[in-house]
């Protein structure tokens, strides 16, 4: 982050210790009236609160949270040391990509594993794992053309879907791009086996072969 704020020259334009207490939009004037924590006040035309999705942990209002009186842990404040779910009745509420996670980790332990979900979700594996030496040399070596390709790409990925249509193949050629794909690891490299993934339409006429359960 300094080298960034140093390269491109952003501490001018940066605050720190200040805190946001409100910010609202004003209609008639067509800007945000942001209100700092020391007393000023920020006039702006555009309002980003870029604060992430891992900032703070919600914990959503569910009635009879107050009253429950066994163990509750939530995944956006895990605790330090090991927490042990054996021989307990263990719910998980929520399937996002935490919960995902945590849920066949538990299951293995608990004597019972009840799921509250409101939306299924689909996950592939990262397929993460050591580089050897060669792929990194090479890696440096083409790092210029890998960064243009990247910012080219639609989500600044280093590679791009094929050139051909997913309903130009047989399903089981769907099945061996798929699985090639799912070998690659990582949610781009299904996504960009075709390069019309993303149309609506065409997605749903997919939905069996790419989404069917493993």
């Amino acid at each position: 982050m300094n080298f960034v704020a140093e390269k491109l020259d952003l501490r001018k334009d940066l605050q720190f210790k200040t805190r946001v207490t409100t910010a609202h939009y004003k209609e008639q004037k067509r800007n945000w009236e942001i209100q700092l924590d020391d007393g000023n006040v920020i006039i702006a035309e555009y309002f980003i609160p870029g604060v992430g999705a891992l900032s703070a942990a919600n914990v959503p209002n569910f009635k009879g949270l107050d009253s429950f009186e066994g163990e509750m842990y939530h995944t956006g404040k895990w605790p330090h040391e090991k927490v042990n779910f054996k021989g307990k009745r263990v719910g998980i509420i929520g399937t996002g990509s935490s919960g995902i996670q945590v849920i066949p980790a538990i299951a293995k332990e608990a004597d019972h594993l009840t799921v509250f979900q409101r939306t299924p979700q689909y996950s592939s594996p990262a397929q993460n794992h050591l580089y050897d030496l060669e792929v990194i040399r090479k890696t440096k070596e083409n790092y210029d053309e890998i960064k243009k390709f990247m910012q080219y790409s639609m989500h600044g990925v280093p590679y791009g879907p094929q050139i051909r249509s997913a309903l130009t193949d047989s399903p089981e050629e769907h099945k061996r791009q798929y699985e090639k794909a799912w070998r690659d690891g990582g949610l781009f490299s299904i996504l960009y086996s075709y390069n019309d993934l993303y149309s609506y339409q065409k997605q749903m006429k997919l939905q069996h072969h790419l989404f069917a359960p493993r």
